[in-house]
């Protein structure tokens, strides 16, 4: 559904946009993410806050830099696409950089987890 441009840049729902998904493709990385700290949620409350507060962190600072990038880069550059090939350079470069902040952002979650709360 999301896998043309077409669709992809449109706006979501109200509501989604507290979710950090500020264009309908969002969802494709998004969506998964929260049933993940939903499911973390049920091992250690704590952990799941130390997720999200993390995400929410990266996900802003990697959004001031990636509109920095936008106003002064040229996107030539066609990175792997898992095969969507109707999606644009930029679209896979928002799903690329969601993918890193999520990555990072249980990464970080795991390490101030393990810091505050192994013996």
């Amino acid at each position: 559904m999301f896998a043309k441009d077409s669709n992809f840049y449109n706006s979501p729902l109200f509501i989604e946009r507290f979710l950090t998904i500020f264009v309908k493709g969002d969802r494709l990385v998004i969506y998964p993410f929260i049933l993940l700290i939903a499911c973390s949620y049920f091992i250690s409350p704590n952990f799941s806050l130390i997720i999200l507060l993390v995400f929410l962190s990266l996900r802003f600072f990697f959004e001031t830099i990636y509109w920095l990038l936008q106003q002064f880069s040229h996107n030539s550059y066609r990175p792997f696409d898992f095969g969507l090939k109707n999606l644009s350079n930029n679209s896979i470069y928002i799903l690329y950089q969601l993918t890193s902040t999520i990555s990072a952002t249980l990464f970080l979650s795991l390490l101030i987890y393990l810091l505050k709360y192994a013996n």
